[in-house]
């Protein structure tokens, strides 16, 4: 029976994380702080009506990726959530762009 427990126990903090912490990568956690966002110029907008997607560092084979901003077709009723870093007490994770319901 504690197996059991145990077990429904390690299981409800797993599905908790998956709900409710950001993560990247299945939970990757890098020690190492994320350089500061890169400053850039923005491309004409293609339209009026174009959201601007911020570049944003990734994290990928074992060192830190710049992927670039771009512009995309808005999301009716929604506002875009750019990217970014949330510091934990193990390290960093970084929380990705979204489109949020207004």
């Amino acid at each position: 029976m504690k197996k059991i427990m145990a077990l429904l126990f390690v299981l409800s903090l797993t599905t908790g994380c998956a709900s409710h912490t950001p993560s990247v990568r299945s939970g990757t956690v890098v020690r190492i702080a994320p350089p500061a966002r890169k400053v850039v110029v923005r491309p004409a907008k293609p339209h009026p009506h174009s959201v601007w997607i911020a570049g944003y560092w990734d994290y990928r084979g074992g060192r830190y990726v710049w992927t670039h901003g771009r512009w995309v077709n808005p999301k009716k009723g929604h506002v875009w959530v750019d990217s970014h870093w949330k510091k934990t007490r193990n390290g960093w994770v970084r929380v990705p762009g979204h489109w949020k319901r207004r």
